[in-house]
């Protein structure tokens, strides 16, 4: 990717893509984090990322420096204990966009993925993570609002006297969790003989 692919579109910088498999061309939004740390880079013609002798990384070149710095850093010490690779970045950001509250097309949209994939990365999610980021959202959203929340508005709980800081979902986004064990703490639930696809 080269400097030339980045675009401003309605206000947010971002990088267009054109996906090697597929041939599809996207545009990526960048997220906050990104959009600071990119700011503080040497703009310069050509490729954005470059190894140190100048010349652009290859995928395999980038791949091996990704797992050098997540075996060598004691910042990403976790990734390394997790034993998470560079394949599984986009995955992990379908996962944090769903628990964020992207719906399925957004998500598409934004990873370049069909809504098919995006459901099956989704699979291996754990439960109690999503369900803990769905309340986390509701806590969030304000009464009121169309006909169904000004309806359940005199049903809100009242904040405390004291307000507490809100809390946010803890960011777990890249745990695992043996799917057998989950399955087997649940045994109240189903299992059907082939993988439901919703």
């Amino acid at each position: 990717m080269r400097w030339t692919d980045l675009e401003e579109f309605d206000g947010r910088l971002g990088i267009n893509v054109k996906q090697k498999k597929t041939g599809l061309e996207i545009w990526v939004p960048f997220t906050a984090p990104l959009l600071a740390t990119i700011s503080t880079w040497e703009r310069r013609p050509g490729f954005i990322l470059l190894k140190e002798d100048g010349h652009p990384f290859t995928r395999q070149q980038l791949s091996d420096q990704w797992l050098r710095e997540r075996d060598t850093r004691p910042l990403l010490a976790p990734l390394r204990d997790a034993g998470l690779v560079i394949h599984g970045l986009r995955g992990t950001a379908v996962v944090r966009l769903r628990r964020a509250g992207a719906t399925i097309p957004q998500i598409s949209d934004m990873v370049g993925m069909s809504p098919q994939m995006v459901t099956r990365y989704c699979r291996y999610s754990v439960q109690r993570e999503n369900a803990l980021a769905a309340v986390y959202m509701l806590d969030r959203s304000r009464p009121g609002r169309g006909r169904m929340g000004a309806a359940l508005a005199p049903y809100q709980v009242m904040p405390p006297a004291s307000p507490t800081p809100a809390r946010s979902p803890p960011d777990r986004s890249s745990a695992t969790l043996d799917r057998k064990a989950h399955n087997q703490a649940r045994p109240h639930r189903q299992r059907s003989a082939s993988p439901s696809r919703q």
